[in-house]
């Protein structure tokens, strides 16, 4: 009986140990960690404003591959994108990535909430990072910077610049789901076809949920 005990005990333990090691190797699905560990994918959804996104990870050890798409309700704009997370330092429970990729843009010109918006298609450059650190086995802090400069890709030109950062937490709540809460603040540039360019501040504020797949 007691072989027959320990037949049936060790391996669960054995997966729980696995589950807390896999959860320890960074908490999160949305956004944290900097980076997926090795093997391991996320989908996730962040809603808010002025946009709502949805996006999908893959870790490959070192790297981490995105692809997302954005959805602007201000300015009736949608966005395809895809990026790459390098994990340059990862001592303790602090984790750090620069981010690089690439997007497309198509902007309605819509001015109900945002009189100097205007439309048109963009290729989207983004540059960026990503910090995080576990605070404890479900719960993390990150850090972001983001970049995104789109540029024209019509004869009327028109282009625009942002620069934010800002900070959040993403708490594991079991069954692979985490909960997000991410607020930034920086500034933009817009430069429209038809009037002189600006610089003005800008915002975003999400909260989502992601599922994540060891």
């Amino acid at each position: 009986m007691r072989l027959l005990a320990l037949l049936v005990l060790v391996p669960g333990v054995s997966l729980a140990q696995s589950t807390l090691s896999e959860l320890r190797e960074g908490v999160g699905a949305a956004v944290a960690p900097a980076v997926l560990p090795g093997g391991a994918t996320s989908v996730y959804a962040l809603l808010g404003a002025p946009e709502l996104v949805v996006g999908y990870r893959q870790g490959f050890g070192p790297v981490e591959a995105e692809a997302r798409v954005r959805a602007d309700w201000f300015r009736i704009t949608g966005a395809a994108e895809v990026l790459a997370r390098f994990r340059v330092y990862d001592v303790g429970n602090v984790s750090v990535a620069p981010t690089l990729g690439l997007g497309f843009v198509g902007n309605t010109g819509a001015t109900y909430l945002e009189a100097q918006n205007f439309g048109g298609t963009f290729l989207r450059i983004l540059p960026g990072a990503v910090a995080s650190v576990r605070l404890a086995d479900t719960l993390a802090l990150v850090g972001t910077v983001e970049v995104p400069i789109d540029v024209p890709l019509q004869a009327d030109g028109g282009s625009r610049l942002m620069a934010l950062g800002g900070g959040g937490a993403e708490v594991y709540v079991g069954q692979g789901i985490s909960l997000a809460l991410l607020g930034q603040l920086g500034a933009e540039r817009v430069d429209a076809p038809t009037a002189e360019a600006v610089w003005r501040p800008t915002w975003r504020l999400q909260a989502g949920m992601g599922m994540r797949f060891f």
